[in-house]
């Protein structure tokens, strides 16, 4: 089974009219958490004015409303989402399937290795639908909405998005090698217990190998999350000093750091998704080593 055979076979069995479709419907509905954070903060601002109690009651009200249609439209496009990529999967795994021969030597090792993969390709679609999209549309308005709002804050958060990208690219190609090496001690694991009751020594390994991938995310996340709090200490810092010298009010303090939590959930959401598109890849690195037959420690390149 060739790399770009594979390829190809997943980006077109994934390539669905519907799946798009509701896409573009939950990304319409991400814009919601941006508006409710904006009628927020006005409804603040208009506490901060002591203006008439309707109007005050009215604004809040909206981001019930708000958050209430959001969540309708978000939920059912998410669930429509699940069960078309949930039905691709399944009709991918049979289409890799009629590429190995039933009585073929390597047809088991190529099955575990087709099943991690498409494993790692629905826990990445799972994360994106429900949390990358959303991202994705804070990523894109947020740092104009910033830019608008105070442009300090804007060159504080993209110096804060320039070094986050920078060190979970750097942990990235790392925890891509060692999942390759988890895969393939979890294929052996289930290979030898189809075989023999005797399997404490691949299930040991396996517990190794996920050990030393735990290491890399937990060094990963420390460093990304410290960085976060500190660059969310400057830009609170920032607009409290603005505060106190009355320049700004309590209602700016409830805008500028909401619009700069949906830039955090954006943060946390590329290294997730990241991690996770390693794993597809290092997945497709060992379907394509398994049905080649290739000796345990071959590398075939997807790249």
């Amino acid at each position: 089974m060739k790399p770009a055979y594979l390829f190809v076979t997943i980006f077109n069995h994934l390539k669905s009219k519907k799946i798009f479709l509701w896409t573009l419907v939950l990304t319409f509905s991400a814009i919601g958490p941006l508006l409710v954070t904006y009628v927020f903060s006005r409804g603040v601002n208009a506490l901060e004015t002591h203006q008439d109690l309707n109007k005050i009651l009215w604004i809040f009200f909206g981001v019930l409303a708000i958050s209430s249609i959001e969540t309708f439209i978000r939920v059912g496009a998410k669930t429509r989402i699940h069960y078309l990529i949930d039905d691709a999967l399944i009709k991918l795994q049979q289409t890799l399937l009629k590429n190995v021969r039933i009585k073929a030597k390597n047809r088991k090792p190529t099955i575990q290795a087709i099943r991690n993969l498409t494993r790692s390709i629905q826990l990445f679609s799972n994360h994106f639908i429900n949390n990358g999209i959303a991202s994705l549309v804070s990523f894109v308005t947020v740092p104009f909405i910033l830019f608008f709002l105070d442009k300090r804050i804007f060159w504080v958060e993209l110096a804060l998005i320039i070094v986050y990208l920078t060190i979970t690219l750097f942990y990235a190609y790392r925890y891509e090698k060692q999942f390759e090496r988890y895969d393939e001690t979890r294929e052996k694991y289930f290979l030898k217990m189809g075989h023999s009751n005797k399997v404490s020594h691949r299930g040991a390994a396996m517990i190794k190998a996920i050990e030393k991938l735990q290491n890399i995310r937990f060094f990963e996340w420390v460093s990304v999350q410290n960085l976060i709090i500190l660059f969310q200490f400057i830009i609170t810092a920032i607009i409290v000093i603005d505060i106190v010298n009355g320049f700004k009010g309590i209602s700016d303090l409830v805008l500028i750091v909401g619009y700069t939590n949906e830039s955090k959930k954006f943060l946390n959401s590329i290294t997730s998704d990241l991690n996770r598109i390693m794993q597809v890849k290092a997945g497709m690195e060992r379907v394509v080593i398994t049905s080649h037959g290739a000796k345990e420690g071959s590398v075939i390149s997807l790249t």
